[in-house]
């Protein structure tokens, strides 16, 4: 069930941010927002799955993880740049740190998957 939680949730996340990446591009903030928004719960899903415990309802579910062993660093500011960023028309900054944390979440995942999951 974890293995499965991570490889859906990971790619929601991607879906997610692709589909919002060209809204975002093209001014549609509205739409780039509840993309990112998203993304961002499926990262939570993969979080909460990787550190062994599992996410019922994504209301104070940032903080809880803010609390887990393993997770990205700075991940709740990261989180609120990236929608400030986003308000404010950045559309470039806003991938660029999306992308990164993205990345840095895949690594954690596959390193719990390949270390903890057999």
């Amino acid at each position: 069930m974890r293995r499965a939680i991570i490889q859906r949730f990971l790619w929601e996340a991607w879906f997610s941010l692709a589909c919002g990446r060209k809204a975002a591009f093209k001014g549609d903030t509205n739409y780039a927002m509840g993309s990112v928004f998203r993304a961002v719960c499926s990262w939570l899903q993969v979080l909460y799955a990787v550190n062994n415990r599992y996410l019922m309802n994504e209301k104070w579910a940032m903080k809880r993880v803010c609390s887990f062993q393993i997770k990205p660093e700075d991940l709740e500011s990261r989180v609120k740049s990236i929608y400030r960023l986003l308000a404010s028309g950045n559309a470039e900054e806003v991938y660029r740190i999306s992308d990164e944390l993205h990345s840095e979440i895949e690594g954690l995942a596959g390193e719990s998957v390949l270390t903890k999951i057999r």
